[in-house]
């Protein structure tokens, strides 16, 4: 899909006319036709300006990916600090896929880490004074609840 098809396409999908994304970005309709045919690519601001009306990257407009939405989310809230999506919207998309990457194996290592098991042995005297002692595994998150345990003749 060449860039005009790609313009004439969102223009066409946000109900625009030629006319009124022409009036949008300053522009003559002939301007818009020109670009939808092909016969003319619109300069580095024009660019910019299209990817906002419609919410797509300039690398979506001009074919390197075929995903329309950045992969980033319009905020990145940080307790120190908030990075706003214009930080952002100079990254190449194969920076955007590294961001994107990344977050997907911080993700994986909390999970993980979530995931970790404690090994613990558990000793106990039934009432016929046998002796029993059963291992158990309980989440790594949860081990504080062996700090508390209380002390009782039953536990050995």
């Amino acid at each position: 899909m060449s860039f005009g098809e790609r313009l004439r396409q969102l223009r066409i999908s946000t109900n625009l006319t030629q006319e009124q994304l022409a009036k949008k970005i300053k522009l003559s309709k002939a301007n818009i036709s020109k670009y939808e045919a092909d016969l003319v690519e619109p300069n580095i601001d024009t660019l910019k300006i299209l990817s906002k009306i419609f919410n797509v990257s300039t690398d979506y407009l001009l074919e390197k990916t075929n995903i329309k939405e950045s992969e980033l989310p319009k905020k990145l809230n940080n307790s120190q600090t908030t990075y706003n999506r214009e930080e952002f919207e100079d990254l190449t998309q194969d920076e955007v896929d590294t961001l994107a990457v990344l977050a997907k194996t911080l993700k994986e290592k909390r999970k993980k880490k979530e995931d970790e098991t404690v090994t613990v042995a558990v000793a106990a005297r039934s009432k016929n004074n046998d002796e029993h002692v059963k291992i158990i595994k309980i989440p790594k998150k949860d081990s504080d609840i062996l700090d508390t345990a209380p002390e009782s003749d039953e536990i050995l």
